[in-house]
Protein backbone atom coordinates (compact mmCIF):
# COMPACT_ATOMS: atom_id res chain seq x y z
CA UNK A 1 0.00 0.00 0.00
CA UNK A 2 2.95 2.32 0.63
CA UNK A 3 3.90 2.15 -3.04
CA UNK A 4 0.35 2.95 -4.11
CA UNK A 5 0.31 6.01 -1.86
CA UNK A 6 3.60 7.17 -3.34
CA UNK A 7 2.31 6.64 -6.86
CA UNK A 8 -0.89 8.56 -6.09
CA UNK A 9 1.23 11.65 -5.55
CA UNK A 10 2.44 11.58 -9.14
CA UNK A 11 0.31 9.19 -11.19
CA UNK A 12 -3.43 9.65 -11.38
CA UNK A 13 -3.96 6.14 -12.76
CA UNK A 14 -2.52 4.56 -9.62
CA UNK A 15 -6.00 4.98 -8.18
CA UNK A 16 -7.10 1.93 -10.17
CA UNK A 17 -5.56 -0.20 -7.45
CA UNK A 18 -7.48 1.68 -4.76
CA UNK A 19 -10.69 1.53 -6.81
CA UNK A 20 -10.45 -2.25 -7.07
CA UNK A 21 -9.75 -2.70 -3.37
CA UNK A 22 -12.57 -0.29 -2.46
CA UNK A 23 -15.14 -2.64 -4.01
CA UNK A 24 -13.66 -5.79 -2.51
CA UNK A 25 -15.87 -8.08 -0.46
CA UNK A 26 -13.18 -8.08 2.22
CA UNK A 27 -13.71 -5.37 4.82
CA UNK A 28 -9.96 -5.34 5.45
CA UNK A 29 -9.32 -4.26 1.85
CA UNK A 30 -11.84 -1.44 1.98
CA UNK A 31 -10.53 -0.29 5.35
CA UNK A 32 -6.96 -0.34 4.01
CA UNK A 33 -8.06 1.99 1.21
CA UNK A 34 -9.65 4.38 3.69
CA UNK A 35 -6.49 4.40 5.80
CA UNK A 36 -4.33 4.93 2.71
CA UNK A 37 -6.49 7.88 1.64
CA UNK A 38 -6.21 9.39 5.11
CA UNK A 39 -2.43 9.06 4.97
CA UNK A 40 -2.40 10.56 1.49
CA UNK A 41 -4.56 13.52 2.44
CA UNK A 42 -2.17 14.34 5.27
CA UNK A 43 0.60 14.73 2.68
CA UNK A 44 -1.33 16.10 -0.32
CA UNK A 45 -5.09 16.46 0.08
CA UNK A 46 -5.59 17.38 -3.58
CA UNK A 47 -4.27 13.93 -4.59
CA UNK A 48 -7.23 12.21 -2.92
CA UNK A 49 -10.06 11.28 -5.32
CA UNK A 50 -13.24 12.73 -3.80
CA UNK A 51 -15.51 10.24 -5.56
CA UNK A 52 -13.62 7.34 -4.03
CA UNK A 53 -13.92 8.91 -0.58
CA UNK A 54 -17.67 9.31 -1.07
CA UNK A 55 -17.97 5.66 -2.07
CA UNK A 56 -16.27 4.64 1.18
CA UNK A 57 -18.35 7.08 3.24
CA UNK A 58 -21.33 5.01 2.12
CA UNK A 59 -19.70 1.67 2.98
CA UNK A 60 -21.70 -0.91 4.88
CA UNK A 61 -18.94 -1.36 7.47
CA UNK A 62 -18.84 1.18 10.28
CA UNK A 63 -15.03 1.26 10.61
CA UNK A 64 -14.61 1.92 6.89
CA UNK A 65 -17.29 4.64 6.99
CA UNK A 66 -15.73 6.33 10.01
CA UNK A 67 -12.24 6.37 8.49
CA UNK A 68 -13.62 7.66 5.19
CA UNK A 69 -15.46 10.41 7.10
CA UNK A 70 -12.12 11.55 8.50
CA UNK A 71 -10.77 11.82 4.97
CA UNK A 72 -13.89 13.63 3.78
CA UNK A 73 -13.50 16.14 6.58
CA UNK A 74 -9.92 16.93 5.58
CA UNK A 75 -10.60 17.31 1.87
CA UNK A 76 -13.80 19.29 2.40
CA UNK A 77 -11.68 22.41 2.86
CA UNK A 78 -10.37 22.08 -0.70
CA UNK A 79 -11.98 23.72 -3.73
CA UNK A 80 -14.31 21.28 -5.52
CA UNK A 81 -11.98 21.03 -8.52
CA UNK A 82 -8.71 20.57 -6.58
CA UNK A 83 -8.32 16.93 -7.59
CA UNK A 84 -8.97 17.62 -11.27
CA UNK A 85 -6.66 20.63 -11.33
CA UNK A 86 -3.87 18.62 -9.73
CA UNK A 87 -3.82 16.19 -12.63
CA UNK A 88 -4.45 18.57 -15.53
CA UNK A 89 -2.07 18.46 -18.49
CA UNK A 90 1.18 20.27 -17.81
CA UNK A 91 0.80 19.55 -14.11
CA UNK A 92 1.02 15.89 -13.14
CA UNK A 93 -0.23 13.08 -15.35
Amino acid sequence: MAVVKQLMLTRRHARIILDRLAVSNAVEDRYAVAVALLDLCRVEPAAVPPDLVQRLVGDKDELVRDKAQEVAQVISALPKDAYEKRYKPFRIT
